[in-house]
């Protein structure tokens, strides 16, 4: 205890100090934090933008991004000449459709397919202009193979397709691959119906000019099928992009909230604060209050922007949280002046309030900062991005505190002590003066005050709920045991949700309800079955001719067939079909050129496999080869992480150098990082915290429910999002690492009051902690939801999740500081007694009893002399 009396008495005189300073100096004060923030705020003007949804939501310089990359440069893209879906290093650029019978379950009948004919039309004829005003239809934009244009599931709406379905000839196998139909049904394996037919206009993207034209032609495409309206059938639509552009549209229209929530926050604030007359009242300083975080928001923007940091979509919810923690800070900061001697002068209630809630402060900022540092590190850009947006504002918010409402509450309390009006400065009568002038009725009420004598006359209603409502309710024996009971059955469900929190990102989420993207990926999830394509990558020469290397090929393609989740039954090797078609004899005893040229011919010969073996300039040897093999049907995150994990594993055990890959893969990798980056990530935030903890208040026991409150928070929020429909994913695990620096914060505020409280008891200094910091948490922790609620109202996953979250957070966080951590610190809190030496003496207080005061003749009223 006297090592902790230590540490608080240094860090006190340091910020007692520091209150003197601004006291004497509150417009230089205003005026650095007001620089400072304009001239970072300047560099908004070249902010860059990211918007790529794969750059953003999967994990950088991943083993797919590096698979991809080496498979482009060794496999050229063939979309104009050769297209084969199996032969894409990526899933290309296309406009899709699902066409589905507005009345009937079954598309198999002439009247729909007639429909679906004449949307064909349609979509055939879309042109876009290229920069030379050439004029583009799909035909001359489509994906080729064989000069034909590549439609998939065109197949369905021929002549053909009809003679053979009245004819039962349709088998399952026929179907096979990319799926075009939805939930096919076949009887005696006769294809006999199906709920909705899915095409995929193929584009070529095998030039730049060809690939920039392709994705004009994809943004036409989405104007002309909004516009489409058939007889008998409804669709739904999208093209390669839509997820990425909808899930960015959506959050720069939800970032116009920002603007309600502002004037929500200053207007709550504004109440918040007016209490007392027309001297005493805070109403301008509560206004005040909210402003160094919309300081710090545009201060972070432009530092970012300065030192080359992309904005992400996710950056679009920061305004919202730094809003919530600079309030938070001015509560703290208000309800501590409210404590301060009455009758002081400025510069002493200055110092009395920095040095009893200076801590407090510092211990939120500091830890908020450093799990977003932490948070910076991430795999994920999305993630990264963020938290060096909102870790900087941290940062800018906490100078801004300091600086610009700290001169603020200055200015307040001068005006105060020269008896002025709170909104014309005039100077003022009290009320008996007023009265013995025969003043109006009118001035009486409007035109005088006097500077308060007392805390309950300094309070508005709203601060002094709860510090009357709270330590009656806390301290009440019957209601401890309540409390208790409450936090265990909270743990009771926290444990069984995160037992059961699904990992990874559901994009079919990340759009609102009304979004086109959001009835298709709907449409295409419950109707169509998710197969895929995994090849696997020879990227070097190896003699096929010989017999060793064609039983490594083939034991590694019978291994990978063994997985459940890969269909057995189908393959696309071209050196198995090419010796069971005959078109080689293995018994034949030729040299390695002679096998590569014979190879050459058949590729020549088998289009479907030219792009899958590449040549030597002479066509003496093959440099690198692709084997395939089809996937089942695989639709949960850890379905298909676990593939993509599997397919690896064979691949590592074969006697070949080669490699896993499908264009897949990339979104995939969240699914395998998200976890383990989020603990890593979480983990060093929550060391770095408890670092923090230990030197501001180096007490084992506050340490202990510091980092147990910490950890019990956490638990309810990872807990909660699985009953809130939430999954671990890039998004939701940015919440995760805000959340350490927020469960820290209410608990970290009421427990330094505990430690710094008078009283003769554990239940004492316990309702003197919730008198101090049960108000400013009450009050913090509504605004901050208040922050957040107009989030219910928008479109977008991101904002709707943080919503969720950023909810679970503040509701848990309050729960654990004013009613968990107030009964444990009532029973098991650390004593408080200290003995007089040469550094303190005992001081009366004017109001609150004993105190100590020290060498520089500041008085502590922390503590309790004993002797």
């Amino acid at each position: 205890m006297n090592f902790y009396r230590q540490v608080e008495l240094r860090i006190a005189r340091a910020f007692i100090l520091y209150g003197r300073l601004i006291s004497k100096r509150p417009w230089f004060a205003i005026i650095f934090s007001l620089v400072l923030n304009g001239i970072l705020g300047i560099n908004i003007y070249w902010l860059s933008h990211d918007t790529n949804l794969e750059r953003l939501y999967n994990p950088s310089n991943s083993e797919a991004d590096r698979n991809r990359l080496e498979a482009q440069q060794i496999f050229p893209d063939a979309s104009g000449t050769n297209f084969e879906h199996h032969s894409l290093n990526d899933l290309g650029l296309y406009g899709e459709v699902i066409v589905r019978p507005k009345t009937a379950d079954n598309i198999l009948n002439q009247t729909y397919i007639e429909d679906i004919r004449k949307l064909f039309v349609i979509v055939r004829n879309i042109t876009v202009t290229s920069d030379d005003g050439e004029v583009h239809n799909y035909e001359s934009l489509c994906a080729r193979r064989n000069g034909d244009c590549i439609v998939d599931g065109l197949y369905v709406i021929t002549d053909a397709f009809w003679r053979n379905l009245k004819s039962g000839k349709i088998k399952e196998d026929v179907m096979f691959g990319i799926s075009t139909l939805g939930e096919p049904k076949f009887i005696n394996n006769s294809l006999v119906s199906s709920t909705g037919i899915k095409l995929q206009y193929n584009l070529r993207q095998d030039s730049p000019s060809y690939k920039s034209l392709s994705k004009r032609w994809e943004t036409q495409y989405l104007h002309v099928m909004a516009s489409v309206a058939l007889e008998n059938t409804e669709i739904a639509y999208a093209m390669s992009d839509s997820l990425s552009q909808e899930l960015n549209d959506n959050t720069r229209g939800d970032v116009g909230l920002f603007s309600v929530t502002f004037s929500l926050m200053i207007t709550y604030a504004s109440i918040v604060a007016v209490g007392g007359n027309w001297v005493s009242q805070r109403g301008n300083l509560g206004r005040a209050g909210v402003l160094p975080a919309g300081l710090a928001i545009m201060g972070s923007f432009g530092f970012c922007s300065a030192i080359g940091v992309d904005f992400v979509n996710m950056v679009g919810i920061m305004p919202f949280l730094i809003l919530g923690i600079g309030v938070d800070d001015m509560y703290i900061l208000m309800s501590s002046l409210a404590d301060a001697p009455f009758g002081a002068s400025v510069e002493d209630r200055i110092a009395f309030t920095l040095q009893t809630s200076g801590v407090a402060i510092t211990i939120t900022s500091l830890t908020d900062f450093i799990a977003f540092m932490a948070g910076s590190l991430s795999v994920f850009k999305s993630v990264r991005n963020f938290c060096l947006f909102t870790g900087v504002a941290v940062a800018l918010c906490y100078i801004n505190v300091i600086t610009f409402f700290l001169a603020c509450m200055v200015l307040h309390e001068r005006r105060v002590a020269q008896n002025r009006h709170c909104l014309t400065c005039i100077p003022l009568m009290t009320g008996e003066e007023s009265r013995k002038a025969n003043k109006s009725k009118t001035h009486l009420y409007c035109c005088t005050g006097r500077p308060p004598k007392s805390r309950k006359e300094y309070e508005s209603v709203f601060e002094k709920f709860p510090r009357l409502f709270l330590p009656k309710t806390v301290l009440f024996k019957p209601a401890k045991f309540g409390v208790l009971i409450t936090y265990i059955i909270y743990l009771a469900i926290s444990i069984w949700g995160a037992c059961n929190l699904e990992e990874g990102l559901k994009l079919k989420n990340l759009v609102s309800p009304d979004s086109y993207y959001h009835k298709f990926s709907q449409w295409k999830h419950h109707y169509f079955d998710l197969k895929m394509l995994v090849t696997f990558v020879v990227p070097q020469h190896y003699d096929y001719s010989n017999q060793h290397t064609y039983d490594s090929v083939q034991t590694l393609m019978n291994n990978v067939k063994s997985d459940f989740k890969i269909d057995g039954r189908y393959e696309i090797n071209w050196l198995k079909t090419m010796h069971d078609t005959g078109f080689y004899d293995r018994q034949t005893n030729e040299t390695e050129a002679t096998f590569v040229k014979t190879v050459h011919r058949f590729v020549n010969t088998f289009k479907a496999f030219q792009n899958d073996v590449m040549f030597d300039e002479k066509i003496e040897k093959i440099i690198a080869a692709k084997f395939h093999l089809f996937t089942r049907n695989i639709k949960t995150s850890q379905d298909q992480g676990g593939l993509m994990v599997r397919m690896r594993e064979f691949a590592s055990e074969s006697d070949l150098n080669v490699f896993a890959f499908s264009p897949w893969f990339i979104y995939f990798e969240q699914f395998v990082a998200v976890l383990p980056n989020t603990l890593q990530t979480v983990g060093v935030a929550i060391i770095a915290v408890f670092i923090i903890t230990c030197l501001f208040m180096p007490n084992p026991k506050i340490i202990l429910f510091v980092t147990m409150s910490m950890a019990s928070i956490i638990l309810g929020l990872v807990g909660f999002m699985h009953h809130w429909g939430l999954s671990l994913s890039s998004i939701t695990m940015i919440h995760v690492i805000m959340s350490v620096g927020f469960s820290v914060d209410f608990s970290a505020h009421i427990c330094h009051s505990f430690m710094t409280a008078d009283g003769t008891d554990r239940n004492a200094r316990v309702n003197t902690a919730l008198i101090r910091a049960g108000g400013p948490i009450f009050n913090g922790a509504f605004t901050s939801i208040l922050g957040v609620v107009m989030l219910v109202f928008s479109k977008s996953y991101v904002f709707v999740s943080f919503f969720k979250v950023m909810t679970l957070v503040i509701l848990f966080g309050a729960f654990h500081a004013v009613l968990v951590l107030p009964v444990v610190l009532s029973l098991f809190g650390p004593g408080r007694p200290i003995s007089v030496d040469e550094d303190v003496y005992a001081v009366e207080h004017p109001t609150n009893g004993h105190g100590i005061k020290m060498k520089n003749g500041e008085v502590n009223h922390a503590y309790q002399v004993t002797n």
